[in-house]
């Protein structure tokens, strides 16, 4: 039955085959086990932001699951979906204390949750009229590739400052007591475990990075343990916690408030962005794409926007589909058989809690792997057209902005707004589009009145 439905004669693979590609992506992309809830909880930052924990694990892994069902028996695409890296900062350090703030709130989450929301069924109705496309089409790659590396320096600013080897004050400063702390060692062993492993071609290094970590932080816990605030779990296996503090939770009043529709927009950008490069590049990779087009392009963009909006009734940041999903393909993963076992892996991951909870406790853990992810975000810096100032300077403004502001949409938006003019400026009109203008001027009144 599976291999009549997923077709895997056609595509010259076997069952045992895609099971093993699903297992190698699971590996690869089982760190957001670890980051998301931590994140989107505070308890990586030491903010509260009103998220239970458990509830957050929870809905990680059905958020996940779900959506890469939907990817496995409606796209059929061998692509594998959860909470995005990116996002999830976006949604606690940007859209999260904004909605705090406006609307007086206590915490802003379920505001934020809301923003998510519509940005799914935005993104729905704009691929359904195939609008999609233009948008895709309406930024140069230099500014796309300037997105992710601006998020990939504010991802791994954050994690050197929650591994306290930075210090946030009047400006940022080495910590001068780096070196009397024994815990740093669990932080940087994890980055050089992580650098080794990536460097000898390994796919899942970061999550061993995350393994070498807690190994090291064990070790000194039991030689220092005055030192060492580690804890070990209760037990290795239990029943999943319950979903019930943040499922369904949405404020929708508020998120369609005007205040919110700027972060609505820079969501869809980053989603749309992540989605089409992601789905590209494992469609290259497998063999999907005829020249420049891809068949499976639709419904697969369609499961990424319904992605988006079963993850925030599940109380979470926007789920994407995952460029690691590349290390199936080269495993030989070709099918929707693939993301069905990645699918069937998070349901598992399920009953995992007390591990995971233990990990995400110790930020010294899951901060060398959020460096790490964010280094692999920074690449994308070395796409971008230098030799073109307006290019360049557009995108250089992002990638700094993002991290020095400690906001991705003041950074997005300040890279919206000076593209166009940049390019209107220096004569380059057939360079510019409705689409660049309309938002240049739309974030531009945000900075003027909203900010």
């Amino acid at each position: 039955m599976l291999k009549k439905f997923f077709q895997i004669a056609h595509h010259r693979t076997s069952v045992m085959g895609e099971i093993r590609a699903g297992i190698t992506v699971f590996l690869t992309l089982s760190y957001i086990l670890f980051l998301q809830p931590s994140i989107l909880s505070g308890q990586f930052s030491k903010v509260d932001t009103g998220m239970n924990f458990g509830a957050l694990l929870t809905g990680t892994c059905l958020a996940s699951a779900l959506a890469t069902l939907l990817m496995s028996f409606y796209a059929r695409m061998p692509i594998a979906q959860a909470p995005g890296m990116g996002e999830n900062f976006f949604f606690t350090n940007s859209v999260l204390p904004a909605a705090t703030i406006a609307f007086a709130l206590t915490s802003g989450w379920q505001v934020a949750l809301g923003v998510v929301f519509f940005t799914g069924v935005l993104s729905l109705i704009l691929t359904l009229t195939g609008i999609t496309h233009r948008i895709i089409h309406a930024f140069s790659e230099s500014m796309r590739d300037a997105l992710v590396g601006g998020i990939g320096l504010f991802i791994t600013l954050i994690g050197f400052e929650n591994a306290g080897v930075i210090l946030r004050k009047e400006g940022l400063q080495l910590n001068p007591d780096l070196m009397s702390s024994p815990q740093v060692l669990v932080f940087f062993f994890g980055i050089v475990l992580g650098a080794v492993l990536q460097t000898r071609k390994m796919k899942s290094f970061i999550l061993w990075s995350i393994v070498g970590s807690l190994a090291m932080a064990i070790v000194l816990f039991l030689l220092i343990p005055e030192k060492i605030p580690f804890e070990f779990p209760e037990a290795i296996i239990s029943l999943p916690p319950s979903l019930a503090p943040i499922f369904m939770k949405i404020d929708f009043v508020h998120a369609l408030s005007f205040k919110m529709i700027p972060f609505i927009l820079v969501l869809l950008v980053l989603s749309i962005f992540d989605a089409t490069g992601s789905i590209m590049a494992v469609a290259q990779e497998a063999g999907y794409m005829k020249g420049e087009h891809l068949a499976k392009a639709k419904p697969a963009l369609i499961t990424n926007s319904l992605s988006a909006i079963i993850g925030s009734l599940l109380g979470m940041s926007t789920v994407i589909s995952y460029t690691e999903s590349l290390a199936g393909v080269e495993q030989g993963g070709r099918t929707g058989l693939t993301s069905l076992t990645v699918a069937v892996l998070f349901l598992l991951a399920l009953f995992f809690y007390p591990i995971i909870e233990m990990v995400a406790k110790y930020p010294y853990i899951t901060s060398s792997a959020l460096v790490l992810v964010g280094a692999v975000m920074i690449k994308r810096i070395k796409e971008i057209v230098w030799t073109d100032y307006t290019e360049m300077l557009p995108s250089i403004l992002v990638i700094f902005c993002i991290p020095f502001f400690f906001s991705i949409a003041d950074g997005v938006g300040i890279g919206l707004v000076s593209y166009p003019l940049i390019k209107l400026a220096t004569g380059k009109f057939k360079q510019v589009n409705v689409l660049n203008v309309t938002l240049g001027i739309f974030f531009l009144l945000y900075f003027l009145f909203l900010k």
